[in-house]
């Protein structure tokens, strides 16, 4: 995509347990060279939802790069660590996205 151009981001969190857990915490993080720690500095944080076992939500955001370059995103799901799970390891998942300067 081109800098100044609306973009838009999509990401998908299942419920892979056996019972129906609440999701308060979950986000994205467009431009981070190492895993963020927590709920801070997030584009993107989602609101409460409930969810099913085995069900699945795609959350979008929209955004518009405003410099060129190649980036690293981070999305989420339960980044605070509210939910007791019998695998904490399958929260998150990187991305490399980028933009160009169409002028250069």
């Amino acid at each position: 995509g081109n800098v100044g151009e609306a973009r838009e981001a999509k990401f998908t969190v299942k419920n892979v347990g056996t019972k129906a857990n609440t999701l308060t915490h979950h986000g994205l993080w467009l431009d981070s060279l190492i895993e963020p720690t927590g709920p801070t500095g997030y584009l993107y944080s989602g609101t409460a939802s409930t969810f099913q076992p085995g069900e699945s939500r795609t959350f979008k955001l929209r955004f518009t790069p405003s410099t060129a370059g190649t980036y690293l995103a981070w999305v989420f799901a339960d980044m605070t660590g509210a939910l007791t799970e019998s695998s904490e390891t399958n929260n998150t998942k990187s991305f490399a996205w980028s933009a160009v300067d169409p002028s250069q």
